[in-house]
């Protein structure tokens, strides 16, 4: 399988009218503060390092809005990898409909469902709630740490 990722970055702008209108700085209790911040997410393929897609915009609209705008270049040749930023079950569901597996960090508010345990530890776990397909996300529970690990799970695409 082609490996590719996903990820984002905040770049500063110049602080002009011609930028501030559409990218905002950053509102702090009392004033705005710093630079306007244009957010940058983009696909790359790990390997060889070629950039696939690229999405930007205000830097308040967060990854997921912007990730959502980068799946047509995925396809069923493909893993993307993803941090705990892209857990999200919408962007997930839509990462199913163009025939790429995934895997991905989850955050440690993620509460999956045991769905089956492995001899090594880890167990199958999923997202509640109707998919087209189950989700299965393997999370390491390693029996030292004594629990799911919330610090390293992973999830990746598997019918079941």
């Amino acid at each position: 399988m082609r490996t590719v990722a996903v990820d984002g970055t905040s770049l500063h702008l110049p602080e002009d009218e011609q930028i501030t209108w559409r990218y905002p700085k950053r509102v702090g209790e009392k004033k705005e503060c710093g630079y306007p911040l244009l957010r940058l997410l983009v696909v790359v393929e790990c390997g060889a390092r070629a950039l696939l897609a690229a999405a930007f915009g205000p830097e308040a609209d967060g990854e997921t809005a912007y990730a959502a705008r980068l799946l047509s270049c995925l396809d069923a040749s493909m893993l993307l990898l993803a941090d705990a930023a892209f857990d999200s079950r919408d962007l997930l569901e839509q990462v199913l409909t163009t025939g790429a597996q995934f895997l991905v960090r989850s955050g440690a508010r993620r509460c999956p469902a045991i769905a089956h345990r492995l001899p090594d530890g880890s167990y199958l776990s999923y997202l509640p709630g109707p998919l087209p397909a189950r989700t299965w996300l393997p999370v390491t529970a390693g029996p030292s740490r004594g629990g799911m690990d919330h610090g390293h799970p992973g999830g990746r695409h598997r019918a079941p």
